[in-house]
This record gives C-alpha cells, structure tokens and sequence, in this order.
C-alpha cells in the first residue's frame, strides 16, 4: 500500500502543478476527476485509490469539495512520495 500511497501523491503534485490554482487553505486541482480517473491514472483500483485519498484526508493533508481535490498540506503531501 505504501507503494501506491507514494505514487497517488506523485500523481497529485504533478497534477496540482499542472492544474492547481491556489485558494483559501491550500492548493486546488482544477480538474474534475472521478476517483476511477485517478486510479486508471496511477494504475491501481478505484477501491485502492478511495482508501488512500481517505488516509490523506483524515491525515489533513487533502480536502475534497464538488469532485475536487484541495491539497491542504502539499510538505505532508510530498511526504508520501518518500514512502
């Protein structure tokens, strides 16, 4: 799991690179994505993805609102690459 914890966060940094903007609090990834783009995008389940993206939220290091991502702690964030 680490494995996909460390490649859902490469994912999202490039993307918040790429598509971020910034906003009250953090960083939002202005693309609507579904969980299943992620994960086709990382290459692991839907499932996979859900669990991650809801570690890193109880982490608060991401918030999600209207199929967007807001990364709140992008340090934390890069963090989870190292794993």
């Amino acid at each position: 799991m680490s494995d996909t914890f460390s490649r859902t966060a490469q994912i999202l940094i490039r993307l918040s690179q790429q598509y971020g903007r910034t906003v009250a609090g953090g960083v939002e990834i202005d693309l609507e994505m579904t969980r299943q783009d992620l994960a086709n995008l990382i290459g692991t389940t839907r499932e996979t993805v859900s669990r991650v993206l809801n570690s890193m939220r109880k982490d608060k290091v991401l918030h999600f609102a209207d199929q967007k991502i807001i990364i709140l702690d992008e340090q934390r964030l890069d963090r989870y690459r190292e794993m």
